[in-house]
């Protein structure tokens, strides 16, 4: 496992407690606030898919845009432990519309990999190929104070086999984290 410096991954948990490895509006978002739904197939959120551990569903990531075109972002603790992970952008009950793409090098905090600290459960990984090519990617924002617009959240719980999405204002959670 390849350690990443600590300055540029806690820039990148502060961002994730917003975007929670997801989808992120600058704007009012869609739909009513607070309302959890399945999230429709779009071009905005087939950035978002499930992260297979063989073949079952484990956790959600998010394509994250980057110079190689191959960087994804999710929870730290998806990535601890498996050699056989698979993301699959656009997810939806069985299908993979835009392929399947095999996990390479991760890059998790020293906070998580010594601590398992929950203010570093976040981590970068590459897939093999140019999954941004495919399906775009999301752009981390910084400068933005907490609730100063909406955030639309896209998901994958391990007890759907569809993406759920919500759209809302981020609330301050600790010191570190919003919600």
């Amino acid at each position: 496992v390849k350690r990443t410096p600590r300055i540029a991954l806690h820039a990148a948990a502060v961002l994730l407690t917003v975007t929670s490895a997801s989808e992120a509006a600058a704007d009012d978002g869609a739909g009513p606030f607070g309302v959890t739904a399945v999230a429709a197939a779009t071009r905005q959120n087939a950035r978002v898919g499930a992260l297979f551990d063989g073949k079952q569903h484990v956790c959600t990531a998010s394509v994250v845009r980057s110079p190689h075109r191959d960087l994804i972002v999710t929870a730290a603790h998806c990535l601890d432990d498996s050699d056989d992970l698979v993301f699959v952008p656009g997810y939806r009950a069985g299908a993979a519309p835009y392929g399947r793409w095999k996990v390479r090098k991760r890059y998790l905090p020293e906070g998580w990999s010594t601590g398992q600290s929950e203010d570093s459960d976040v981590a970068f990984a590459t897939v093999a190929g140019d999954v941004q090519d495919v399906v775009g990617a999301n752009l981390f924002v910084t400068g933005t104070a907490t609730g100063a617009t909406a955030v639309t959240v896209t998901g994958y719980p391990s007890s759907r086999d569809v993406p759920i999405g919500c759209t809302n204002k981020p609330t301050a959670h600790s010191r570190t984290q919003q919600r």
